[in-house]
């Protein structure tokens, strides 16, 4: 009995050292691989776009949210089809990060619990359109902007006015 236990102990250690170098003969050749440039390539629909800016995917999400309402993954083919990628390695991720990002910074869409993003109501004086139609066009013209300091001039003068009122009535 003794006899086969010290022959299954040195059947066991053969085994482990096959297996010790098969892991070693794995290692070198994953080295090897690594320091080619053998490495297989990203498919060429990955390397043909470009990595969206954190600015321009947020115009580029809510020009597409202004449309209607989309998931992720509608929001990614839009991306793809346009010739853009949200970088990094788990794509899909990293697009929602980055949408999360943009929510956070400025609360002008939302994601719900089925995972649909759309626009948030309200927050654009109105219409949750036209509030933004300025922004998702990315055009920033004179006009715009002239729009915006003349609205901001007038409520300016609109606080002076009630301020001094209140200063007059001693409230």
């Amino acid at each position: 009995m003794l006899m086969l236990d010290m022959e299954d102990l040195k059947n066991r250690v053969l085994d482990l050292r096959r297996q010790a170098d098969d892991l070693e003969d794995f290692i070198r050749k994953a080295e090897q691989y690594a320091a080619t440039d053998s490495a297989p390539s990203r498919s060429t629909e990955e390397t043909a776009h470009e990595r969206i800016s954190q600015d321009d995917l947020e115009k580029f999400v809510l020009k597409l949210l202004s449309e209607r309402p989309h998931d992720v993954g509608e929001i990614m083919d839009a991306l793809n089809a346009a010739g853009y990628d949200p970088g990094g390695v788990d794509r899909r991720k990293n697009l929602n990060t980055r949408l999360w990002r943009i929510h956070n910074a400025n609360n002008l869409f939302t994601k719900d619990e089925s995972g649909i993003y759309r626009l948030c109501k309200g927050q654009f004086g109105g219409s949750e359109i036209t509030g933004v139609a300025p922004m998702i066009s990315g055009r920033f013209d004179a006009q715009a902007e002239a729009e915006a300091e003349a609205e901001a001039e007038a409520e300016a003068e609109a606080e002076a006015e009630a301020a001094l009122y209140r200063l007059r009535l001693g409230i």
